[in-house]
């Protein structure tokens, strides 16, 4: 119990976590449920327009998006639209209830900042929420044991059951999700080939767009050569991202390869960091270098070569449709989440997960092959401008939330809350579930 209480004085969402879920089995016989999220944003809400033009008093649809406690990012109007808040939400019952529960992000226009929870009307009665839907980005418990574990299922399995509707960002989460029981089958479902958000590829991430001058102006700040071969990590520098697999490959690759360098971009996760000496001997390498915590991706991915991701679970990692997107060849693991972001030896390679020499093997075949790295860059960006277009992402979403309007008799208004757009494949996303 003490080394529980230590490890839980370091992660008190996932402590909170456990007594809320505690509380959900309490207060459902109530008509509540008690929603546990951490790691959120407000993103995106292009998703809801048309389906906020109108107030419930004058007869149309409240929109409640639960939990969140800052809408800094949202305009005036939409803060008027939008019912935002932790409370029973409004007593109409043409209400929709959007419940973002994730580990790193959120799908619609608002989702619960990290660290917080909420308490939302579950029940289906005249007077309750006939629309809920649980946004399901990840499964934390998989690299949890013991009781953690435990909790965090039960935390899974409340949500499910509480929403009337599961939209899950990846297949391979949606199907570990379903041989659990944590959702039955017919409730829980992937729009399109499933992320959270998609890509901006045409924009942001565009190799065309960037200066010819930005790979070696980044690769001389952080003191790399022109000519050398760069492998690039994304992420928190965390034990769950593989990080004791990376550094161990990169002591078998580096010996071989005297011109590969690795560029580590991220902050360091004191919840889960990696044993002691990892860390540190890679910071003591002379062809490692350490960005911290840059989001400015762009240039940093135009400085690498190669992009790998050993993490041991995701839900759908954008770090690995952003690279694609610009280019590059991607080395990760197979687990939930890489299993849908990456087309093993199509786009990149997948290979078994907590097993350094695969992974050593695996970003080996990119460093000795420039021809490969390209071939296998170039059908990566591809396969993201045809399948990963944020457009059509959030299209799929608000067709999807007016379809589950409809499935309960209630009518959208707005602007044109029915009309469809040119892109067949988001309005029609249910056609494209596995």
């Amino acid at each position: 119990m003490a080394k529980f209480a230590r490890w839980g004085r370091s992660r008190p969402h996932v402590v909170l976590a456990g007594a809320l879920a505690a509380v959900v089995l309490a207060l459902s016989g109530m008509g509540y449920a008690t929603a546990f999220h951490y790691g959120g944003q407000i993103n995106h809400v292009n998703a809801f327009e048309g389906l906020t033009e109108r107030p419930a008093e004058a007869g149309g649809t409240n929109i409640l998006v639960v939990g969140s406690d800052d809408r800094s990012e949202l305009s005036d109007e939409q803060q008027r639209t939008l019912h935002v808040g932790s409370d029973t939400g409004p007593k109409s019952t043409d209400t929709m209830v959007l419940l973002h529960l994730s580990s790193d992000g959120s799908i619609g226009v608002v989702s619960i900042p990290r660290d917080s929870y909420v308490e939302l009307p579950a029940h289906t009665d005249a007077d309750g929420v006939p629309v809920r839907i649980y946004h399901m980005h990840g499964l934390p418990f998989i690299t949890a044991t013991g009781l953690t574990r435990r909790i965090l299922m039960a935390t899974e399995f409340v949500s499910c059951r509480m929403a009337s509707q599961v939209l899950c960002v990846s297949r391979s989460v949606e199907a570990m999700a379903v041989d659990l029981q944590l959702s039955p089958p017919k409730k829980i479902h992937v729009l399109l080939q499933g992320s959270c958000n998609g890509v901006d590829a045409e924009r942001e991430f565009n190799p065309d767009r960037v200066n010819g001058a930005v790979r070696s102006e980044t690769r001389r700040r952080y003191g790399i050569p022109m000519d050398a071969t760069v492998i690039g990590f994304v992420g928190r520098l965390a034990r769950a991202k593989g990080l004791v697999e990376l550094n161990d490959a990169w002591t078998i690759l580096r010996k071989e390869h005297p011109d590969l360098h690795l560029l580590l971009i991220g902050p360091e996760e004191p919840g889960d960091p990696p044993p002691p000496g990892v860390l540190e001997r890679l910071r003591t390498d002379a062809r490692v270098r350490f960005t911290g915590e840059n989001w400015e991706t762009p240039p940093l991915y135009n400085a690498m070569d190669i992009l790998v991701l050993p993490t041991h679970r995701e839900g759908f990692p954008l770090v690995l449709l952003e690279a694609a997107a610009m280019g590059l060849p991607i080395v990760a693991t197979r687990v939930t989440g890489c299993l849908d972001a990456v087309q093993d030896n199509m786009t990149g390679t997948l290979v078994p997960a907590a097993d350094a020499g695969a992974l050593a093997v695996g970003l080996n075949r990119y460093v000795c092959d420039p021809v490969l790295r390209r071939r296998h860059g170039e059908a990566a960006r591809e396969w993201v401008l045809r399948e990963f277009r944020p457009e059509n992402i959030w299209q799929a979403v608000y067709h999807e939330y007016v379809r589950c309007l409809l499935s309960k008799g209630f009518t959208p208004q707005g602007k044109a809350p029915l009309a469809w757009s040119d892109n067949a494949q988001a309005d029609r996303p249910r056609e494209q579930w596995s």
